[in-house]
């Protein structure tokens, strides 16, 4: 199975993950990294049944984390993986924990992805394959100590946004790993730390992020994000064995 992984900076943890051991616990399954840094991959349009970046930077930084690809030929891809590129999420969850109404709720929900790229990605994605979709939202910030929000709470919103948002396209919305979360809107602390920049071809490549830098995570939790992930798309495969995208 080949899968491609397609997102902005946050996609540095799934690859180091990956790299760092995940890899050799799923023979016969391959990913390939397709990010860029902040908003460049933004500059992505469809043609032919590919994904082709319209600036030279989003080219580089592709080459650079697929190993030498400058474009996603989405035909070579068994299933697609979107990730990333959106932020602020705990303000979604902490909706879906107070007493607003369902029509509020809903468009808050639409308003919110509507504005990220994570969405706009996998519906270029959709242009170019039928091939099956799955999306992970950027990792929650990284805190010491839990607050007032449960994960219940972010189960609650996690139900919300597949069923108004992601059923639509069809995509399934994966979530964190319940180990990874402090309370229902952080990610536990030590996720963050040790956390490096993304790789795209930059002197600052694989950096360290700075010490109060809480939103980008470290191969731990790329690998059990993938790992969760994984299983997943497993679940998929079984309930539909014969079918190239799924319900």
């Amino acid at each position: 199975m080949k899968i491609a992984v397609i997102g902005n900076s946050h996609i540095g943890a799934l690859k180091r993950g990956w790299d760092g051991g995940v890899s050799k616990e799923y023979l016969g399954v391959s990913l390939t990294f397709f990010g860029a840094r902040n908003s460049a991959i933004s500059a992505l349009s469809v043609n032919a049944g590919r994904l082709i970046p319209e600036t030279s930077e989003l080219a580089q930084s592709f080459a650079v984390t697929s190993g030498g690809q400058r474009e996603v030929n989405a035909a070579e891809y068994d299933v697609f993986l979107a990730y990333g590129m959106c932020r602020e999420l705990r303000g979604q969850v902490e909706n879906h924990a107070g007493s607003f109404s369902s029509a509020a709720l809903t468009q808050a929900s639409l308003d919110y992805w509507a504005s990220y790229n994570l969405l706009k990605t996998l519906d270029k994605i959709k242009q170019a394959t039928e091939r099956p979709l799955f999306a992970g939202h950027a990792p929650l910030a990284a805190a010491q100590k839990a607050e007032d929000l449960t994960q219940d709470d972010y189960h609650t919103f996690l139900a919300a946004a597949q069923r108004l948002v992601f059923d639509l396209i069809p995509a399934k919305l994966i979530g964190q790993p319940g180990a990874t979360l402090l309370d229902g809107g952080a990610t536990r602390a030590e996720f963050s730390k040790g956390s490096e920049r993304l790789a795209v071809g930059k002197p600052d490549d694989n950096s360290p992020h700075i010490a109060t830098e809480v939103n980008h995570m470290n191969a731990a939790y790329g690998a059990l994000w993938l790992r969760a992930f994984l299983s997943r798309v497993a679940q998929t495969k079984k309930a539909a064995p014969n079918e190239t995208a799924f319900s």
